[in-house]
């Protein structure tokens, strides 16, 4: 069962080493690197708690909403909708073809508008609150990681006293391992949050989707 056990875990290791390499190999491809699959990448950069303590949820809305281009575009089609509905907008107009369709285009434009905003603000929540969230994570892994620790000391020093098998150490290092895996996942996922976040505070660019691995 043991061996059974070990040929899986290599078949398994192989598969992600190559998964690994296809991922450097792609990266290097987007940066213009050379392709040798020998990428390495650096630690994360330090999120401070005072970064995020910054964050300041009606403010940031309002300055990612003024750069955002594609509200800036959903308003520009609306004014222009609204401008061409306003020139065919008199008595003698509005039993023709033209002010019919002038009206259904402002009255559409106006409903992309909206749901644009929407859209929009419902994406900016969601992106403010995974920040809050990832970090609260983050918070509870480490607090995990710091019972793991005092654990595995606790176990170390009975292994050396005869008090448990070696098994039961290795029991405790695992544990310590996961431990410290979650602390970086979770780490890796507050720094995700924040940097979408951050782009659309600063730069107006607002993604859709749901941060974590």
């Amino acid at each position: 069962q043991v061996k059974n056990g070990k040929a899986t875990l290599q078949s398994n290791l192989s598969t992600l080493e190559m998964n690994l390499r296809r991922c450097k190999l792609q990266m290097q491809s987007m940066v213009g690197a050379s392709l040798n699959g020998s990428l390495v990448l650096g630690p994360l950069p330090t999120l401070s708690q005072g970064l995020i303590d910054t964050m300041d949820y009606e403010k940031d809305l309002a300055d990612a909403k003024m750069l955002s281009y594609d509200l800036f575009a959903a308003k520009k089609k609306l004014d222009e909708a609204s401008d061409t509905f306003d020139d065919a907008n008199d008595a003698n107009a509005r039993t023709t073809y033209g002010y019919r369709t002038a009206r259904h285009t402002y009255e559409s434009a106006k409903y992309e508008y909206q749901m644009s905003v929407q859209s929009f603000e419902m994406n900016f929540r969601n992106a403010f609150d995974s920040v809050k969230d990832y970090q609260q994570v983050l918070n509870s892994a480490l607090t995990s990681l710091s019972y793991q620790e005092s654990s595995y000391a606790s176990m170390e020093l009975k292994y050396r006293q005869g008090g448990i098998s070696h098994n039961a150490l290795l029991d405790a290092e695992d544990d310590l391992a996961e431990a410290k895996d979650a602390v970086s996942t979770a780490r890796r996922n507050l720094f995700t949050a924040f940097r979408t976040y951050y782009w659309a505070v600063n730069y107006g660019v607002m993604n859709s989707g749901q941060t974590g691995t």
